[in-house]
C-alpha cells in the first residue's frame, strides 16, 4: 500500500489540468491554513445561501459583499467605487477591469455571484412565505472502538453519563438572502439523552433573521451572533488572524448575524435590530442566556454566595462535575452600534454590557491577576475605516469599564501595480478586560500583549505570486507558564504557482520564536527558555479531467526548548477525488503517513468532511491514517453523506489518556448525513 501511494505521488506530477477547482476546493483553501480547531458553520451557511440564491454584484453593499470572505476590504471598496464612477458591471468578466481583482478572486466567487440589471430586489413576506426553501439535515457520529469514559467500573459505573453517538439535526427555511429561519439540536458523545428542552438533544438553538427590508437592514429573533468593530470589545463569529494570506489584517463582517451553530456559550440569545437612516445605521440588542461555569461554594473569608472561577466553553457535558457547571450562569448582555458612512469613510461607536448571576472570581495566580473579576462589565469602543487612494487605514480603540485600554491600528496599501504592504500595530493593556473578545494578536485574549505586524503579498506575473509575513510581539506582564515579562517573533513565507486554472503548487516556511518557564515550577524566579518551531510545506493539486483530482501534500516540522534536543516530524498524504459524470456520486479518498517525535511536533492537516462537519486532527506519534467519503445524490432533494476515517498506530498499545482513552492501536470514527431539500 505504501508503494502505491509514493506512486501515485510522484507521478502525478506529470499530470495536465483543464478546469478550474470545484466549491469544495474553494472552502478547503480558506481553511487548510489554519491549523486549529474553530467554528466555520456562520461562514459554509451564507457560502450555501448565495450558492442557491447569487449575489447581485451591481447592487449587493457592504454588508452582503463581506459575506464573501474570499474578498479583501480593498477589494471591496474598489467594486463599489467602479459601479459609482463607471456605472454597473455589464458581465462577471468585466471584474478584470476593477482594482485589486486577479483571476484567482475571480474564480473564487463564480459560484455566489451574478450581474444583474442593478434593480434591488425587494422584499415581500408574502413571497418569502410562499417561495421559500426549507431543509433539513440529520447527522451521526461515533468512534467504533470503546473508550475508557464508557466502560463501567466494580460498582457499574463509567465517567460518561450518555452513549457514544454524536447526534445533530437541523431546520432551515430560507428565502433568498432575506429571510432565514431554523432550529438546530444536538448532543455530543457522552452526554445523556434525558437533558435538554427537546428529548435527546442537550443543546438547541432556534432563529429568525431577516436582512434588507428597506431601512431594516437586519432584525434577529432567537439566536443571533454580533461582531463589532476589529474585535477588541465583540466578536462571536469568525475573524481572521495571522495567515498565509498576508494582507488578511481586518475583519470584515456582518455586525449582526443569524446562528445556528453548535457552541453553546459564544452566542446571543434575545433581538438584535439594524436600522438605516440616510448616512447613519443603528443597531442594538438586548440578550439574556444561561452559560456553563465553573461553580465554587463559599470560601474561608466569608464570602456566603457561590461563586464561579472560570467560565466553560467546551459545550460538553459528559460527566457529573459537567453537569454541574452546565447552564449554572444567567448571563445578560446588551449593546449597540452607531455608525457613519459616506464614499471613503466609516467611523462606529460601540456600547456593551454584561451582568452575570454568580460573579466571577478567577483563581488566584500571579498571571491573571488583571483579569475580570465581578457580576458586571461593560465597555465602549470606536473604529474607523478610510479609503484615501491606494490606502486603507482602519482601527478600533475600546475602553474596559475599569479605565485601561485595548488599541488597533492598520494600513493596508498598493505599493505599485502587483505589489501590496499591511501593517498593524496593536497595544492591549494588561488590565483590559471584556468576554467575547476575539482581535488580531498572538495570545488568546485581548490583553496583556504588543506588537507589530508587516505583511507584504506581490504577483510576479500572472501565474506566480509570494506573500511573507514578520510579527513582533512582546507581552508586558505574566501569562500561564510564564513567570516573567516575555516576547517572541513569528516569520512566514508562502510561494505560490499555478501554471494553469486547475494546477497549484505551493511551498510554504513558517518559523516562530517564544519565551515560556524553564520548568512547571510557579516560583518567579525560574527564568525563561526560548521555544522554537518550525514548519515547512509543499502541496500540489490538480484536477486531472472532470471526473479526476490529486491532492498531494509533503510536511516537515520541528520543535525545540531551550538546549533540549530538538523534536522533529514528518507528514506525507495523497488525495484522490473521483466525480462520476453518469451517476451522482463523489468520492474523497486519502492515505497519509506520520512519524513524528511526539506531540509537540505535530502536524495538522484539513480534510474533507460532511456538510456543515469539519476535521483538521492532529497527526502525531508514528502510524498512519486514512479517510474515505462518499456524497451521494439520490434526487434533486435528497442527498446522502458516509465518511470512515481511521488512526492506525502499530507500535502503540493504546491511543488517548483518562476517559479517552482507547486500548488497542487504531482509532476508527464513522459518520452518516442526510440532507433533504424542498
Amino acid at each position: 500500500m505504501r508503494f502505491l501511494f509514493l506512486f501515485l505521488l510522484f507521478c502525478s506530477l506529470a499530470l495536465r489540468a483543464q478546469e478550474p477547482a470545484s466549491t469544495q476546493q474553494i472552502i478547503e483553501d480558506i481553511v487548510a491554513e489554519r491549523d486549529a480547531e474553530f467554528d466555520l458553520d456562520e461562514i459554509i451557511d451564507n457560502l450555501e445561501i448565495m450558492r442557491l440564491s447569487p449575489l447581485d454584484l451591481n447592487t449587493a453593499g457592504e454588508e452582503e459583499l463581506s459575506k464573501l470572505i474570499f474578498l479583501s476590504p480593498e477589494q471591496i471598496q474598489a467594486l463599489i467605487n467602479y459601479r459609482r464612477w463607471n456605472g454597473l458591471l455589464g458581465s462577471i468578466y468585466e471584474l478584470k477591469a476593477v482594482p485589486y481583482f486577479d483571476l484567482s478572486t475571480i474564480r473564487y466567487i463564480l459560484p455566489y455571484v451574478k450581474v444583474g440589471d442593478g434593480k434591488p430586489e425587494s422584499f415581500r413576506l408574502k413571497y418569502a412565505l410562499k417561495y421559500g426553501r426549507s431543509q433539513l439535515l440529520m447527522r451521526y457520529k461515533e468512534t467504533l472502538e470503546r473508550k475508557a469514559g464508557y466502560i463501567p467500573d466494580s460498582s457499574g459505573e463509567s465517567d460518561y453519563l450518555g452513549p457514544p453517538q454524536q447526534l445533530y439535526a437541523r431546520y432551515r427555511y430560507t428565502y433568498r438572502r432575506n429571510l432565514s429561519a431554523g432550529i438546530t439540536l444536538e448532543k455530543d458523545a457522552g452526554e445523556p439523552f434525558r437533558y435538554g428542552p427537546f428529548r435527546g438533544a442537550d443543546f438547541s438553538s432556534a432563529h429568525l433573521f431577516v436582512a434588507g427590508a428597506g431601512r431594516l437592514e437586519a432584525l434577529a429573533l432567537g439566536d443571533f451572533s454580533v461582531n463589532m468593530g476589529q474585535g477588541l470589545l465583540l466578536w462571536t463569529g469568525f475573524g481572521y488572524g495571522k495567515s498565509p494570506y498576508a494582507l488578511s489584517t481586518k475583519r470584515n463582517a456582518p455586525l449582526i448575524n443569524r446562528y445556528s451553530s453548535v457552541n453553546e456559550n459564544r452566542f446571543f440569545r434575545g433581538a438584535a435590530a439594524s436600522y438605516r437612516l440616510g448616512r447613519f445605521t443603528l443597531t442594538a440588542f438586548a440578550s439574556r442566556k444561561k452559560i456553563d461555569g465553573n461553580v465554587e461554594g463559599a470560601d474561608t473569608s466569608g464570602i456566603s454566595e457561590a461563586f464561579v472561577s472560570s467560565f466553560q466553553e467546551s459545550g460538553l457535558h459528559r460527566t457529573p462535575s459537567q453537569m454541574e457547571d452546565r447552564k449554572s450562569v444567567e448571563e445578560l448582555a446588551s449593546g449597540a452600534n452607531l455608525s457613519y458612512r459616506n464614499e471613503n469613510m466609516k467611523l462606529g461607536l460601540n456600547l456593551l454590557y454584561f451582568h452575570f448571576s454568580r460573579p466571577l472570581r478567577p483563581l488566584d495566580r500571579a498571571y491573571n491577576h488583571f483579569d475580570f473579576s465581578g457580576s458586571r462589565l461593560g465597555g465602549a469602543s470606536i473604529h474607523y475605516e478610510y479609503f484615501w487612494r491606494n490606502a486603507l487605514f482602519f482601527g478600533e480603540t475600546a475602553m474596559s469599564d475599569n479605565g485601561r485600554l485595548a488599541t488597533l491600528n492598520g494600513l493596508n496599501f498598493r505599493l505599485d501595480a502587483k505589489t501590496s504592504l499591511a501593517l498593524l500595530y496593536r497595544n492591549y493593556d494588561r488590565a483590559y478586560q471584556s468576554i467575547y473578545a476575539s482581535a488580531f494578536g498572538e495570545g488568546g485574549e485581548v490583553q496583556n500583549e504588543e506588537g507589530l505586524y508587516i505583511g507584504v503579498a506581490s504577483e510576479i506575473n500572472s501565474k506566480m505570486k509570494v506573500q511573507a509575513y514578520v510579527d513582533f510581539f512582546r507581552f508586558p506582564w505574566l501569562r500561564f507558564r510564564i513567570d516573567r515579562p516575555s516576547s517572541g517573533r513569528e516569520y512566514l513565507f508562502l510561494w505560490e504557482y499555478r501554471p494553469s486554472w486547475n494546477t497549484q503548487i505551493y511551498l510554504r516556511g513558517r518559523y516562530e520564536i517564544k519565551e515560556r518557564n524553564m520548568s512547571e515550577s510557579e516560583d518567579p524566579l525560574h527564568r525563561l527558555i526560548t521555544l522554537r518551531r518550525a514548519g515547512l510545506r509543499l502541496h500540489f493539486s490538480q484536477k486531472i479531467n472532470e471526473k479526476i483530482s490529486i491532492r498531494n501534500r509533503l510536511e516537515l516540522s520541528s520543535y525545540r526548548e531551550g538546549e533540549e534536543q530538538r523534536s522533529t516530524g514528518v507528514m506525507l498524504y495523497q488525495d484522490l477525488v473521483w466525480h462520476w459524470q453518469r451517476k451522482p456520486l463523489t468520492l474523497y479518498f486519502r492515505y497519509a503517513l506520520f512519524d513524528t517525535d511526539d506531540y509537540n511536533s505535530r502536524i495538522y492537516a484539513y480534510e474533507n468532511d460532511l456538510l456543515y462537519a469539519f476535521s483538521i486532527p492532529a497527526y502525531a506519534g508514528r502510524g498512519m491514517r486514512w479517510y474515505l467519503l462518499a456524497k451521494y445524490r439520490l434526487s434533486e432533494a435528497l442527498r446522502i453523506e458516509a465518511r470512515f476515517a481511521r488512526f492506525r498506530y502499530p507500535y502503540e498499545s493504546s491511543i488517548g489518556t483518562g476517559s479517552e482513552e482507547i486500548e488497542g492501536n487504531t482509532r476508527s470514527d464513522a459518520s452518516l448525513q442526510l440532507q433533504w431539500r424542498f
